[in-house]
């Protein structure tokens, strides 16, 4: 059963950038998965890094990402995010390949360095001229300030350029580019609805059901076209501090 998320949503955060290794474990939530990943300062004593891979691309079939020459994820469907897995703090190249197939040129690649410690989001999407490609973002998971909840918003959508993301009575977040992340923006806690607008000030959706909670960190990936309709898939993660014996 798919669990409704309590969710909502500053720019393109690069893997070059500063990379938050948390001190405690994080749980994370999307829908149909929940799960946990062990704290960053452990993962740095251990030299790797915590990786997930999110499946945006409209109209495709199972894909599998590979990290230099080990498969790390497989058989990953449409609108699908991961749980965390560890990998090597090295250099790489992340490989797009889809699922059962052994070519030997990729759908799409991206060269990255991995901190030890650190936690990162890859998003296979589709580009507005057909395209495949991998977004890497740093996923900065340190807490947000007391009370309040952090967000950030992924454009993977294809054909849909630049949007627009608004609550009732503001706007969050403006011009927001196609194959791009935002950086996280601390926000109030809100309960509602949102909308993505396109260049012409549109509505092209809209979230309902939008509960930002605080203390939690939320992801919206926004994902469609080439057919499919527009949608929003949420990922909460959160600190969950050890407790002591």
């Amino acid at each position: 059963m798919r669990t409704a998320l309590k969710f909502s949503v500053a720019l393109v955060a690069v893997l070059a950038g500063c990379t938050n290794k948390t001190n405690e474990p994080t749980a994370s939530r999307s829908p149909g998965t929940s799960s946990s990943a062990p704290s960053g300062k452990e993962e740095s004593k251990r030299d790797r890094a915590l990786v997930r891979f999110v499946q945006a691309i409209p109209d495709s079939n199972r894909m599998d990402l590979f990290f230099g020459d080990n498969k790390v994820f497989s058989n990953v469907s449409y609108k699908e995010v991961t749980p965390y897995i560890e990998v090597p703090a090295e250099r790489h190249e992340f490989k797009l390949q889809t699922s059962g197939e052994t070519q030997a040129q990729p759908r799409a690649t991206n060269n990255e360095g991995l901190t030890a410690g650190g936690r990162y989001t890859i998003v296979a999407l589709k580009k507005d001229n057909g395209e495949l490609n991998l977004l890497p973002v740093n996923d900065d998971l340190a807490a947000p300030s007391a009370g309040k909840a952090k967000v950030r918003f992924i454009n993977a959508a294809t054909g849909l350029g630049k949007v627009d993301v608004a609550s009732p009575s503001e706007k969050m977040f403006s011009g927001v580019e196609p194959e791009s992340s935002t950086s996280y923006k601390e926000v109030a806690p809100l309960r509602g609805p949102l909308e993505v607008r396109n260049d012409k000030k549109v509505a092209t959706l809209r979230i309902r059901n939008v509960d930002l909670e605080p203390d939690k960190m939320y992801t919206i990936v926004l994902l469609g076209g080439s057919g499919k309709p527009l949608e929003a898939v949420p990922v909460m993660d959160e600190l969950t501090p050890a407790t002591g014996d």
